[in-house]
């Protein structure tokens, strides 16, 4: 069987650029999983991409993209941080021997594997439950903000990490969760509506990373931006 690869064919559309496009938020919430600030997650985001971009030919299969992308943000997150942490100036010597530096290497990447693993969990089992993970660098806590309630989360999420013992978990409710995630199940409620009578094709919808709205995703996020804003209210913003 011939096997494709994200090397840029003759048609004048790049493999790569349409990866990029269909799963850009997701690539972004997996930043800022890592970062947990937005802005450091795009900052991230794209310093990944511009070091995959150039060697995109060299990805045999097309499905092996995402992990690369993930597996580059997470070299370059944690090479940012090691030289941040060099370059801070002191006059005392350092005290910590170098065993606890690489020690302190290993919990922080523990920290993010571990991340990853709720956040897919979450997504993919109790989407509408689950909203955001945070870092707490400092005190090797994972932070899973989610609805409140019993939901089963909590537990498989604990479960999850397992294989991680130095990381801990701490679970906060989201304060303005519930009311983004009525508006989203609002939303794909009336999909096929849209579908049917506006011939506007509701692909997903899911709540911004930085939880201040709700993202529509669908082909006609052009012509029907307006009036999906008009119909759901300002929280709502309109995606490809």
């Amino acid at each position: 069987m011939k096997r494709e690869s994200m090397r840029p064919g003759g048609s004048g559309s790049d493999p790569f650029d349409e990866f990029v496009a269909a799963r850009y938020q997701a690539l972004l919430r997996g930043a800022y999983l890592i970062t947990g600030e937005v802005h450091d997650a795009r900052d991230l985001l794209h310093d990944a991409l511009a070091r995959v971009y150039p060697k995109r030919s060299a990805i045999r299969e097309p499905g092996a993209a995402e992990g690369y992308v993930r597996r580059t943000m997470v070299r370059t997150h944690v090479s940012r941080w090691r030289r941040t942490r060099r370059e801070v100036l002191t006059s005392a010597p350092p005290d910590r021997p170098a065993a606890q530096e690489a020690e302190r290497d290993g919990q922080l990447h523990d920290l993010v594997l571990a991340g990853q693993a709720v956040e897919r969990l979450a997504r993919q089992d109790y989407g509408d439950h689950y909203f955001a993970t945070c870092r707490d660098a400092a005190e090797d806590t994972l932070v899973v903000m989610r609805n409140p309630g019993p939901t089963g989360l909590d537990a498989a999420a604990t479960q999850a990490t397992a294989q991680w013992p130095a990381v801990k978990l701490r679970f906060v409710a989201a304060p303005s969760y519930p009311m983004q995630l009525r508006l989203a199940q609002e939303i794909r409620a009336e999909a096929g509506d849209w579908a049917a009578t506006k011939g506007v094709l509701i692909a997903w919808v899911e709540i911004a990373v930085d939880g201040k709205g709700v993202i529509v995703h669908t082909p006609q996020a052009e012509s029907a931006r307006a009036e999906l804003v008009k119909h759901f209210g300002l929280l709502v913003s309109v995606s490809l």
